[in-house]
């Protein structure tokens, strides 16, 4: 508290924002395009270096990307039923230019990512599959 106020001293907002920045995870590198949505955002699904497959809005979606990715990193945190592993996405010039007509729209850099769940891994039964895998699209 402050000396004689009664009140919390205000946080020091630069300092823990610059603690945070340094202390930020590394980009995953995006290597293989997948798919993507016909959406409004227009999502892809990439395989990355770390062997998994994230959902990835670009750089080019500007605020609905950091919105998403900020969203994601606070509902965790206070336990909120969201994906797990959201990661930030770098997505190489290369790979753009390898995929030409599905990746056109996608700008080289950073983006949002999140993680792919393998439904099959939670046993559910085909047919529940392709309901969550229709389900997943109209959400993109």
């Amino acid at each position: 508290m402050a000396q004689g106020t009664g009140q919390q001293p205000a946080p020091d907002w630069r300092r823990l924002i610059g603690e945070a920045a340094a202390n930020r995870p590394a980009p995953v590198i995006a290597e293989t395009f997948i798919r993507k949505w016909q959406s409004a955002s227009q999502p892809v699904r990439l395989r990355c270096a770390d062997d998994n497959n994230y959902v990835v809005k670009g750089r080019q979606m500007g605020r609905m990307a950091f919105t998403d990715h900020v969203a994601a990193r606070l509902g965790r945190a206070i336990g909120a039923p969201v994906p797990e592993a959201v990661a930030l996405v770098d997505v190489p010039q290369e790979l753009i230019a390898a995929n030409p007509v599905e990746m056109a729209h996608m700008q080289p850099g950073v983006g949002h990512g999140t993680k792919m769940i393998d439904v099959q891994v939670i046993g559910l039964p085909y047919s529940a599959i392709t309901k969550h895998t229709i389900n997943l699209d109209l959400r993109c």
